[in-house]
């Protein structure tokens, strides 16, 4: 699927900030056009951070290409598995309290987890499922276009074997993913929305992000695209997310993606000013 593309992007990781000529600006929208009309993208919005602040932010195109809706700067995007992120920090903020390790077992914290086949060596952990070494395949369709909770998604995999033993391969996992975010609901006594919400949104200023994808206002979603077999843009329906999910639901802004890499950039705190600072614990 072609979405209509969120694009952020950094000038500079080091503690100094790249100088802005007069004509970059100028520059940088020639490019995004150029990108735009290669990939036939019909709307995009650029946030350019340099570690400190945003430098550049402007939205170019369509966000609806059939109504002619142009794409704004507030517009809020799908971060699809880029939710993982927000998870794996909230894992680790866990961690950090002593709720959880990354070597617990998931069946530690999830004591219904099952695996099918025979088992081989340890049991999955943690730190496997977070970085996909969990030894499955993606087998993606245990999760895809299935309207129904996460912990009946993760007990399907008591009926498949996997592949590999843990820890020993990297496979993009989403279902085994999935055992994490539930995994930190039962460490952190809280669901997973409003656990990333009170230690990561708020702390870090990311107040355009949602973690439910339908509360996000209608009208500031763009419409999805996908091409056809001539590389003509159509349009398709979004992706039906019901409950929040840890691995793929949240949603942003372009600038609130922007003080979400000034937070990696930096060194784990958000109180040295500019947009989105804020306290961090």
């Amino acid at each position: 699927m072609l979405w209509i593309t969120l694009a952020f992007a950094l000038v500079s990781s080091g503690a100094e900030p790249v100088g802005w000529t007069e004509d970059l600006e100028e520059r940088i929208d020639r490019a995004i056009e150029r990108a735009r009309a290669f990939w036939r993208v019909p709307g995009t919005v650029v946030a350019i951070t340099d570690g400190q602040k945003i430098r550049y932010l402007k939205a170019h195109g369509m966000a609806d290409a059939g109504t002619q809706r142009r794409m704004a700067t507030d517009t809020v995007f799908p971060l699809a598995s880029c939710t993982k992120a927000f998870t794996t920090l909230l894992a680790a903020c866990l961690a950090d309290d002593g709720a959880l390790a990354w070597d617990d077992p998931l069946a530690r914290h999830l004591p219904w987890f099952r695996t099918g086949g025979n088992a081989e060596g340890r049991p999955i952990t943690l730190g496997d499922a977070a970085s996909h070494r969990s030894g499955y395949d993606a087998h993606d369709l245990l999760w895809y276009h299935r309207r129904e909770p996460m912990r009946a998604r993760v007990e399907r995999l008591a009926g498949l074997a996997p592949e590999a033993p843990p820890g020993t391969r990297f496979r993009y996992q989403t279902t085994v993913y999935t055992a994490v975010g539930l995994a930190t609901e039962a460490a952190g006594k809280a669901p997973w929305s409003k656990q990333v919400a009170d230690r990561i949104l708020k702390p870090i200023g990311l107040n355009e992000t949602w973690l439910d994808a339908g509360a996000v206002p209608a009208n500031r979603l763009p419409t999805g695209y996908r091409l056809d077999g001539d590389l003509i843009p159509r349009p398709v329906e979004p992706y039906p997310w019901g409950d929040p999910d840890p691995t793929a639901s949240a949603h942003a802004t372009a600038a609130d993606m922007a003080a979400w890499l000034r937070f990696h950039m930096g060194d784990g705190s958000t109180g040295g000013g500019g947009e989105g600072a804020g306290g961090w614990r």
